[in-house]
């Protein structure tokens, strides 16, 4: 490959866009947030759905695929729960969160403004494709956390999955 050719795939691979989907409230809780993105881009009140080292690793790995994501009105306390798991749909999502605020919240997802929006957010076809059951024989590989039920939904465990190494993987050019 040449070298122009090989820039090209890495600017795709980690120029990250995302939808956002403006609100006032956390959708996870309903708490007052006031979303935006500092001039240093760095976001508040923002939460990435699928964590930005996944998702870069992911379009790194898998340059020709589809990997759009979406940055969701978030507070600070369902945020920082949520950090660096990998959900395939908001559902999930937002049930595991309410579970580790069950305390906290009465805040249901029928009580969001945008729920419909919301509840048919999901990661795409290409994304759910290279998640894949933990397999020790696949070198290298990243792994990644993905919270799911158990026990009739009544428990969370943390289970683990990879993103296996695409043989067309584009190579780190320091630029």
């Amino acid at each position: 490959m040449n070298n122009k050719l090989l820039s090209l795939l890495h600017q795709r691979a980690t120029r990250i866009e995302h939808s956002v989907i403006p609100q006032s409230v956390c959708v996870y809780c309903g708490g007052p947030v006031a979303p935006h993105r500092a001039p240093s881009g760095q976001t508040q009140d923002l939460d990435l759905f699928i964590p930005i080292r996944e998702l870069v690793i992911a379009r790194r790995r898998h340059p020709l695929l589809h990997l759009p994501n979406w940055l969701l009105p978030c507070c600070r306390t369902c945020n920082q729960i949520a950090s660096g798991y990998v959900f395939v749909t908001f559902l999930t999502k937002f049930d595991f969160l309410q579970s580790r605020r069950r305390s906290n919240t009465s805040w249901t997802i029928c009580d969001n403004p945008r729920a419909g929006e919301l509840s048919e957010l999901v990661v795409s076809r290409d994304f759910s494709s290279i998640i894949l059951p933990l397999d020790e024989r696949f070198a290298p590989r990243r792994i990644i956390h993905c919270p799911e039920r158990v026990l009739n939904d009544s428990l969370w465990i943390i289970a683990k999955r990879m993103i296996p190494l695409c043989s067309s993987e584009i190579p780190f050019s320091g630029r």
